[in-house]
């Protein structure tokens, strides 16, 4: 949970990062508003989005949702690349003789495995001609499925899941 102080510290990394930020600490509504935001975040990944922001980004956060918008770009970043989840799902359907089950148990990752469940009959008895319609398929609902995670971690409260680091 983040700590009142180190909230407030973070606010004013921002307000002395960006001149044109000006975030009043004694306004207590737009206190209370962007720190129920982050609320759940630990301090440590806190302070490193708050920098890691400043570095990447030219200008200040609008609201607290684009600074929660930064936080769901890195969980999306940090995930295995489209392509290289199709390969491993491809080359793991092949290895199991395209046994779904077993596919599902060695893959261990959770958007490769709904993105195959939601594919399995466009898998089961591909044909070597379509493998680039069905790669382009697949590497879509991939997308999908770690955006809808993302967005689900930071609506929950998860962003203490992330792990950000910062090099000062």
């Amino acid at each position: 949970m983040l700590k009142q102080n180190t909230f407030l510290k973070g606010i004013k990394y921002l307000n002395a990062y960006y001149t044109n930020f000006n975030f009043n600490i004694n306004d207590n509504m737009k206190l209370e508003i962007w720190y129920n935001i982050f609320k759940e975040t630990e301090d440590e990944t806190y302070t490193n989005l708050v920098k890691k922001y400043c570095v990447d980004n030219i200008y200040a956060p609008q609201s607290p949702t684009h600074l929660l918008q930064y936080a769901k770009d890195i969980m999306i970043q940090s995930k295995t690349t489209p392509e290289a989840a199709w390969e491993k799902a491809l080359g793991t359907l092949r290895e199991t003789g395209y046994d779904f089950k077993r596919t599902y148990e060695k893959v261990q990752d959770t958007n490769i495995i709904n993105s195959l469940k939601q594919m399995q009959n466009e898998l089961t008895g591909i044909l070597t001609k379509d493998i680039p319609f069905v790669r382009n398929h697949f590497i879509e609902i991939y997308k999908r499925e770690i955006e809808r995670e993302a967005n689900t971690q930071t609506k929950e409260g998860l962003l203490s899941q992330l792990k950000i680091t910062h090099n000062s």
